[in-house]
């Protein structure tokens, strides 16, 4: 939930950036633009894998069942301990 929250944050200020910088006259350099848009896409990635995990985590948002509980997909085999949420940015170096 946590990581899906960084996810849509990051993804608002990105496209935020990307928006002033295209109404400013002559906008900001490419390499920028380009870095600006890869964290969007890493963002985005990261909050539709944990969207789509949780709508079709078995017992919680899957009414069809299609996937069934088995250890190694959705949640953590009884009595083992769930694994922590995995929320990684990689955050490239800005030069300017």
């Amino acid at each position: 939930m946590e990581c899906t929250l960084d996810a849509q944050s990051l993804i608002s200020i990105s496209l935020r950036k990307i928006h002033s910088s295209r109404t400013q006259r002559g906008g900001i350099k490419l390499h920028k633009n380009l870095l600006v848009s890869y964290v969007l896409r890493n963002a985005r990635q990261l909050y539709l894998s944990e969207r789509y995990a949780e709508l079709y985590r078995p017992g919680s948002g899957d009414p069809s069942g299609l996937l069934p509980a088995t250890p190694g997909r959705g949640r953590a085999a009884p009595g083992s301990p769930e694994p922590p949420p995995r929320c990684v940015f990689v955050m490239p170096q800005v030069t300017v």
